[in-house]
């Protein structure tokens, strides 16, 4: 294989990889938002970690990641009534 057909490899390669983790830091980003806004206007004793870990595990599916990308830009800069009356659609599916 030649230097230049490494290189092409190597870049995308490392191209993949690095999109690949951007979209899963991109989602415990959403997912601490909003489980860290669901203990803070639902459940005083809700436990944010456990949330954030199945939050993340479902995160590569494509329909789950999509639905807490939309729930955390609904919820954010919103009150929490405003959230439960404008962002449940959105949200429903994402905390359990």
């Amino acid at each position: 294989m030649s230097y230049t057909t490494r290189s092409v490899l190597s870049a995308v390669l490392a191209a993949v990889f690095v999109g690949s983790a951007t979209i899963a830091c991109d989602a415990a980003l959403d997912c601490k938002s909003i489980c860290d806004r669901y203990k803070e206007c639902y459940d005083t004793d809700y436990n944010v970690d456990e949330c954030v870990d199945r939050c993340v595990d479902r995160s590569d599916e494509d329909e789950y990641r999509a639905r807490a990308n939309e729930c955390d830009a609904c919820i954010n800069e919103r009150d929490c009534l405003d959230t439960a009356f404008q962002c449940s659609g959105e949200c429903s599916n994402v905390v359990p």
